[in-house]
């Protein structure tokens, strides 16, 4: 169950990049959280760092989102609050992949 969250924000960061036309990168970042479960410490780890660092690139959509809404004098408080939310949901479902069990194998 603890594996929901990430499955959920892979969707979303593929949706992303689909929308904006990058179609090979949608697809893999739809089959990147599959890989967890070949049970490798290694892999357990890659895409928990790869999940956080998703961060960054929802910190920079939504600067550039932001900073669009500003530039065009329309309201941005609503979009902070999505983009922000969306940041902490993918902090929240990397930070479910720390397992005792998986450091110590």
């Amino acid at each position: 169950m603890r594996f929901a969250p990430l499955f959920i924000t892979w969707i979303i960061i593929s949706a992303h990049y689909y929308r904006q036309g990058a179609i090979e990168l949608a697809f893999i970042c739809l089959v990147v959280p599959f890989v967890i479960f070949l049970r490798k410490t290694i892999i357990f780890k890659g895409i928990q760092w790869m999940t956080f660092a998703l961060v960054a690139v929802w910190m920079n959509t939504g600067v550039d989102l932001v900073s669009h809404r500003l530039s065009m004098g329309m309201d941005y408080i609503r979009l902070m609050v999505i983009m922000i939310g969306v940041l902490i949901f993918t902090l929240w479902s990397g930070w479910l992949l720390f397992d005792k069990e998986i450091d110590n194998s």
